[in-house]
């Protein structure tokens, strides 16, 4: 196991659900100053968020000496969350708060070795097994990689849903464009956070799929530590803010588990 990918499928995700459980990482609704220098917060969503398919797809192209179908499909996967996230969602979002320094440079450094290890772990993927097998029609495996795609794509449904979602109640007339509603709709009827909700079933789905590299599991692992911790002080967040108003049996960040 190469270094970068032993940091991460190790380390980070001790160090960021360490980080995130003592500190609310300072951005979106827990930005605050005291953390550095701030910057525009959509243009530093942006550079951030697309450092990982540009990584990912460099050295995906230059380790690529299968050429499987199987590695270029996955490879339009995870091209196709990040136009979403670092293109579409930046471009439709309204307005962002400011990013201090720490969180883009954390954001950057992450991004950089998490789009390495998994470009490098897609490009040596191979198909030619699996499609023989999938026209057969009697692979467990097959049905196995198909699952975990469905996984991919609704959690990236998910997602997206949630997002338009949040955005939507912000437009409705006579709201406050800048400020913060309850949600209602989706998954949000059964957690607070349904958009990492999404983003946890997406990148699990994209983990079977890597299988058995485990580049996609240390992404799954560190996303989990992440935004789970934050998924909990947000629901904190919103029943501080709305009391009695917000709903009581909603749970946290995993539908009727958590």
């Amino acid at each position: 196991m190469e270094l970068l990918l032993y940091l991460e499928f190790y380390a980070f995700p001790i160090l960021f659900l360490l980080s995130t459980i003592a500190v609310n990482a300072p951005y979106g609704k827990f930005a605050r100053d005291g953390w550095g220098p701030q910057f525009n917060g959509k243009w530093s969503f942006f550079i951030f968020e697309a450092v990982s398919p540009l990584f990912f797809f460099y050295f995906w192209w230059i380790s690529n000496t299968l050429s499987s179908v199987y590695s270029i499909f996955l490879c339009s996967l995870y091209m196709l969350h990040y136009i979403y996230r670092s293109i579409i969602f930046t471009y439709i979002t309204p307005s962002m708060k400011p990013a201090s320094l720490p969180i883009i440079l954390s954001a950057i450094f992450f991004n950089s070795i998490n789009g390495y290890n998994n470009g490098i772990a897609t490009s040596q993927l191979s198909s030619s097994s699996s499609i023989l097998l999938s026209i057969l029609g009697t692979s467990l495996f097959i049905i196995g990689k198909e699952k975990s795609c469905n996984f991919n794509f609704v959690g990236l449904s998910i997602n997206i849903h949630s997002d338009a979602h949040l955005r939507s109640l912000r437009s409705k007339p006579g709201n406050n464009p800048n400020a913060y509603y309850i949600p209602d709709a989706g998954f949000y009827k059964y957690v607070t956070a349904a958009n990492y909700f999404g983003e946890l079933v997406e990148w699990f789905g994209w983990s079977l799929l890597l299988y058995p590299n485990v580049a996609g599991l240390a992404f799954f692992f560190c996303t989990f530590a992440n935004l789970v911790p934050r998924a909990m002080s947000t629901h904190q967040w919103y029943k501080q803010k709305f009391s009695e108003k917000y709903p009581k049996d909603r749970y946290v960040i995993i539908p009727f588990v958590f």
